[in-house]
């Protein structure tokens, strides 16, 4: 285990500095926050509702329970049985 935390420390470092680019700097902000997201995932939704007929409401129920499934394993069952601390909580001198 020691090696494979070596191993994700150096590749964690080599995409942060490495290939860190300014562009990203000011694209990733945006495209991460989720209030940018509001509006077009639920224009979204309304089409598929609205003009995606049967198959259309059958997707969007599937992708709320997905969805939600997905959020609740990940937050409440993976995150807390893997423990581990985000790297900008461990490291200085990162982007």
């Amino acid at each position: 285990m020691p090696s494979f935390l070596l191993l994700d420390t150096k590749l964690f470092f080599f995409i942060n500095q490495s290939l860190a680019h300014p562009i990203f700097d000011l694209i990733m902000p945006v495209i991460t926050n989720l209030n940018n997201w509001k509006i077009p995932i639920l224009l979204a939704w309304l089409v598929l509702m609205l003009k995606g007929g049967k198959k259309g409401r059958v997707v969007v129920i599937l992708l709320i329970i997905v969805l939600t499934t997905s959020d609740l394993l990940s937050s409440a069952v993976i995150k807390p049985s893997i423990g581990r601390f985000r790297p900008c909580h461990l490291y200085e001198n990162i982007r």
